[in-house]
């Protein structure tokens, strides 16, 4: 028997690929339900996403989409989507689709555009650890850093682009660099092998997903795992509710509670998981008049570079990409604040925040009057950083595989929704054959 701990999407990942091929699985979770952070809430007449918004699927995603009969059930965003903003110089302006135009447009300073001629040319390789920061400054400029790196960096994985570090953040972008010298030309000749990627959500919201996965799986909910224990034929699992003996285990959880359930295994690893970062992040849902909002939001939504000072890292523009989330006559508004970069505003007390967040809201798109609806939710501990803490945790999982304990979790190998998926898929058909 083979034991997940954790039922968010990765343990559900690997736990319906385990039982898919034959394998007898049981998964422990502590929480009422499953999918972790992935929460599709249906409230005063909006559907609004607490946690993942979308989901960024290559070839290998949506084979897997396909493999769970999730097909029928896609919803596409709207064209107008593929359309980004970046806040600079005082008002939000679109970052140009593809090379071409962004070389004929005015986004980027003369010098900043010949740094991108020059890229192909330039030479060598950055320190082992070296930053997303450092990499890009080294390959491009500093102001591509501070207005498409960071914004993205901060938008898409609440973190800051001087502290994660590109080998394990951006992996197959530094794979570029090493094997073809350059990224554009890596990108010309290969790609990454991955198809065309494409952003959706599904009828009812993100939280389709887990629901799917988690069909027909043993999930014992309301269970924490307390303690692992060695005998001789693999692991106890020991809970408040009694012991299961699997011959190797899952461990589908945040860094820290992996760290606490390897106390007595690892003596390191309680110290090493412990200071893997989560940094908070606060997610504001707005809705107003669309008649009060003079902003056409005709895209994805609006990043905030650091540099620009803003208090909330931007925002997604929710009813213009699924206008079915939201009556005709208003908009959905999905605003970040926090992450490694804001900190201090993640930690402000509710009321305090969300007058910041209105406020900022309302000069940005040149809104009339209060909001209809708001919601405030609170992560404490957010997305996992990969930055110089999180080698030592990477290294350990990678030990702690040959004593029959294996990780999928999003602070090892990918934080997305995407690599979460393929990770399960791929450990659940390596343990499936030994």
């Amino acid at each position: 028997m083979i034991a997940v701990i954790g039922a968010g999407i990765s343990g559900l990942a690997v736990g319906h690929y385990l039982h898919r091929l034959g394998a007898e699985v049981r998964l422990f979770e502590a929480a009422e339900r499953v999918g972790g952070v992935i929460q599709s809430v249906q409230e005063a007449g909006y559907r609004v996403e607490l946690g993942p918004n979308s989901l960024l699927a290559d070839n290998a995603v949506r084979e897997i989409i396909a493999e769970l009969g999730l097909e029928e059930r896609i919803l596409m965003p709207r064209p107008v989507s593929r359309q980004r903003y970046i806040f600079k110089a005082g008002r939000y302006r679109r970052l140009p689709g593809d090379p071409l135009r962004l070389l004929g447009s005015g986004f980027f300073s003369p010098g900043a555009k010949l740094a991108l001629f020059r890229e192909p040319f330039v030479g060598g390789h950055g320190p082992e650890e070296e930053s997303v920061a450092d990499f890009f400054a080294r390959r491009f400029h500093q102001e591509i850093v501070d207005y498409a790196v960071n914004p993205f960096v901060s938008g898409i994985y609440a973190g800051d682009p001087r502290r994660l570090v590109m080998a394990r953040t951006f992996p197959s972008l530094l794979a570029f660099e090493r094997e073809h010298g350059s990224l554009i030309r890596g990108a010309i000749r290969g790609g990454g092998g991955t198809g065309r990627r494409t952003s959706f959500s599904f009828d009812t919201g993100m939280e389709a997903l887990p629901a799917q996965l988690a069909r027909d799986l043993p999930v014992v909910l309301n269970t924490s795992v307390e303690t692992l224990e060695r005998v001789s034929n693999g692991w106890r699992v020991v809970t408040a509710q009694g012991t299961t003996v699997a011959r190797q285990v899952v461990l589908a959880v945040p860094a820290d509670q992996a760290g606490s359930l390897l106390v007595g295994v690892e003596a390191d690893a309680p110290g090493i998981l412990h200071a893997v970062d989560y940094p908070p992040l606060c997610v504001v849902h707005s809705v107003f008049s669309r008649a009060a909002v003079s902003h056409p939001l005709d895209g994805f939504g609006g990043l905030h570079p650091r540099v620009e000072g803003l208090f909330s890292a931007g925002s997604i523009w929710s009813s213009s990409l699924f206008p079915e989330r939201c009556p005709e006559d208003r908009v959905l508004l999905t605003t970040f604040v926090g992450g490694a970069q804001y900190r201090d505003h993640a930690e402000l007390p509710d009321d305090a925040l969300l007058e910041r967040a209105t406020a900022e809201l309302s000069r940005l798109y040149g809104i009339a009057g209060p909001p209809l609806w708001q919601r405030l939710t609170r992560w404490e501990r957010a997305i996992p950083q990969y930055d110089a803490a999180s080698g030592p945790a990477w290294e350990l999982a990678g030990r702690l595989a040959g004593q029959g304990l294996h990780v999928c979790a999003n602070w090892w190998g990918g934080v997305s929704v995407a690599d979460c998926l393929k990770k399960g898929r791929t450990l659940a058909r390596q343990l499936a054959a030994t």
